[in-house]
């Protein structure tokens, strides 16, 4: 194994440079705080794991990619006032997404879909709906 850059013991973590205490030590002193946020991260952060909860309990599931059908997907927030309101997409369209919201329409108001939407509830292909409590 290779040594852990920052302490030069045996390193635990396949092709990182710091071991997993050290990476540990490094998170804490580097990671920002939630107090030290702006507001919009704050909403952003709780959005997030608001979802992700909901996912690991299995409440949230992913569904293809709504533009290209990927199964390998990603949760996107059009409105972080709705944390469970998902748009499943790949990392490939996830990105050209935000890099279209600073410029104009998103990439699924571009593409001509064929396929029947296949979402759950509201009829929106890729979308999750917000599960009943």
């Amino acid at each position: 194994m290779v040594a852990c850059s920052r302490c030069q013991k045996e390193n635990d973590r396949k092709g990182q440079r710091y071991c997993k205490a050290c990476h540990a030590k490094y998170m804490r002193e580097h990671r920002v705080g939630y107090a030290s946020m702006t507001d919009l991260a704050k909403k952003k952060s709780s959005a997030r794991a608001y979802a992700n909860t909901y996912k690991k309990r299995g409440k949230l599931s992913p569904l293809p990619c709504f533009v290209c059908e990927d199964l390998d997907v990603e949760m996107h927030h059009e409105d972080y006032d709705k944390p469970l309101d998902v748009l499943w997409l790949c990392r490939a369209c996830h990105l050209s997404c935000h890099n279209f919201s600073r410029e104009k329409d998103p990439p699924w108001e571009q593409v001509e879909r064929t396929a029947q939407p296949r979402g759950q509830g509201n009829g929106e292909q890729g979308r999750s709906t917000t599960p009943r409590r």
